[in-house]
C-alpha cells in the first residue's frame, strides 16, 4: 500500500512545469513558411508598389510628315514635331498619392491580422497538444497505480483477505487506462501533423509542451478592439475613400496640357530667308462637360466611405462580443481551476484516510479504487481548464491586436 500512496503523491506534485519556449519558435517557423502569410505579405508589397504608380501621364510625342509639302512664304513645310504633357488640376496627384499610401497601410494591417490569426491558431494547437501530453502523463501514472493495486488485491486474495471481484474491478480499470493511452497517443500525433501542415514545416515536429497552470498577465485592455489590425485597416481604407471623394471632385475640373510644336521648313534657294523652322508653344484644357458621369463618380466615392464606416462599426461590434465571450471563458476557467485544485486536495486526503481502512478491511477496496479514479478525472478536467484558460488569453490578445512577436522574415526596404 505504501507503493500506491507514493505514486499518488508523485502524481500530485508540480502539476504543470514552467512553460517551454517552443511556442515562440513555432511562430517564427510559421512566419517563414506559412503560404497564407506569404500571400498576405505579397499583397502588401503590391499595394506599396502601387503608390509609386501615381505619377503624371506620359508625355505625348508625335511626328508628322507631309506627303505633299505645304508651301509657305519661307519655304515648303515638310513635317511637324509635337511634344505635349498633360497636368491634372492642382493638388490631384498629391491626394491620389495619399490615398494610395493609405491603401498600402490597410494592406499592411491585413497582413498583421493574418499573422496574428496564424499565431492564435498555432497557440490553440500548442495548448491542445500540451493538454494531451498531460493526459498521457496522468494515464501512465494511473496505469502504474492500478498495476500496484492489482498486485495488492491479488496478494490479499491469495491470503484469503480479499475478494476475486476486487481483482476484476482493477483489471477493468487497467484495460481502460491502456486503451485511453493509445487513444491519446493517436490524438497527439494527429494534432502534431495538423500543426505541421499549418506552419508548413518540412520537418517532423517533436513537441512536448509544458504549460503553466498560472494565468498570464494580459496587456492593457483599455484601448479596446480599436487596436485590432482589421479595424485599423478599415480606418486606413476610410481615409483613402475620403481622399477619393476629393480626387473625384478635382477630376470634375479641367486638366491642362502644355506643349510645343516644331514645324520643319524645307530650304528654297530661290527664296530669301527660307528654311527657318517654326516653333509654336501650345496650351490646352480639357472640358469636363459630362456632368452626369462626374457627379456619379463623386457619389460613388461618398457611398464607399459610408459603407466602410458601417463595416468598421460592424467589425468593432463583432470583436467586442468575441472579447466579452473570451473574457467570460477565461474567468470561468480560472474559477474551475481553483475549484478543481481544492477537489483534488480533498480527494487525495480521502485516499490517505482510506489507505488505513483498506489495510484493516477489504470491503473498502472499491472505495479506494473509486476515489483514485476520481482524482484522475479531476486532474484531467484541470488540464482541460488550463488549456481553455490559455486559449482564452491568447484569443483576447489576438482580438485586441496585442501580439508583440516580431516577424523578422517580413521587412520592406
Amino acid at each position: 500500500m505504501k507503493k500506491i500512496i507514493l505514486i499518488v503523491l508523485i502524481a500530485s506534485c508540480c502539476f504543470y512545469p514552467v512553460k517551454a519556449q517552443e511556442l515562440g519558435h513555432l511562430w517564427e517557423v510559421a512566419s517563414l513558411n506559412n503560404p497564407e502569410l506569404k500571400a498576405a505579405f505579397s499583397q502588401f508589397k503590391v499595394a506599396v508598389e502601387q503608390t509609386a504608380q501615381v505619377q503624371l501621364q506620359d508625355p505625348n510625342l508625335s511626328l508628322g510628315y507631309f506627303v505633299q509639302p505645304i508651301e509657305t512664304r519661307v519655304g515648303a513645310q515638310v513635317g511637324r514635331l509635337s511634344l505635349s504633357q498633360s497636368f491634372p488640376w492642382f493638388g490631384t496627384l498629391k491626394q491620389q498619392r495619399k490615398g494610395a499610401a493609405f491603401l498600402a497601410e490597410a494592406a499592411h494591417f491585413r497582413f498583421l491580422n493574418t499573422r496574428n490569426h496564424l499565431y492564435f491558431q498555432i497557440a490553440e494547437y500548442y495548448y491542445r497538444i500540451g493538454r494531451l501530453e498531460e493526459w498521457l502523463v496522468l494515464e501512465n501514472e494511473n496505469k502504474l497505480l492500478l498495476q500496484a493495486l492489482k498486485e495488492n488485491a491479488t496478494a490479499r486474495y491469495e491470503n484469503d483477505q480479499g475478494a476475486l471481484v476486487d481483482i476484476l474491478r482493477v483489471q477493468m480499470a487497467l484495460d481502460q487506462a491502456v486503451a485511453l493511452l493509445e487513444v491519446y497517443q493517436d490524438q497527439k500525433k494527429t494534432l502534431v501533423e495538423e500543426l505541421r501542415f499549418l506552419i508548413n514545416s518540412p520537418q517532423t515536429l517533436e513537441l512536448s509542451p509544458q504549460i503553466p497552470a498560472e494565468s498570464l498577465i494580459l496587456s492593457d485592455q483599455s484601448l479596446g478592439v480599436e487596436a485590432n489590425p482589421l479595424v485599423l485597416a478599415l480606418d486606413a481604407q476610410i481615409e483613402a475613400a475620403q481622399l477619393g471623394e476629393s480626387v473625384a471632385v478635382k477630376q470634375n475640373l479641367p486638366q491642362f496640357r502644355l506643349g510645343v510644336d516644331y514645324a520643319i521648313i524645307q530650304e528654297n534657294l530661290n527664296l530669301p530667308s527660307s528654311g527657318a523652322d517654326a516653333w509654336m508653344p501650345t496650351l490646352g484644357l480639357s472640358l469636363p462637360i459630362f456632368k452626369k458621369k462626374n457627379r456619379a463618380a463623386i457619389e460613388a466615392s461618398s457611398l464607399t466611405t459610408q459603407a466602410l464606416r458601417e463595416s468598421r462599426l460592424a467589425e468593432i461590434n463583432r470583436l467586442s462580443a468575441d472579447v466579452k465571450a473570451a473574457q467570460f471563458r477565461l474567468k470561468e476557467s480560472q474559477i474551475e481551476i481553483e475549484v478543481l485544485n481544492k477537489l483534488i486536495l480533498t480527494a487525495e486526503q480521502s485516499v490517505a484516510l482510506l489507505r488505513t481502512a483498506y489495510g484493516n478491511d477489504a470491503q473498502d477496496f472499491e472505495e479506494v479504487l473509486r476515489m483514485h479514479q476520481q482524482i484522475i478525472t479531476h486532474k484531467k478536467s484541470l488540464a482541460m481548464q488550463v488549456e481553455q484558460m490559455h486559449v482564452a488569453q491568447e484569443k483576447i490578445q489576438y482580438l485586441l491586436g496585442q501580439f508583440k512577436v516580431s516577424t523578422h522574415a517580413y521587412k520592406t526596404k
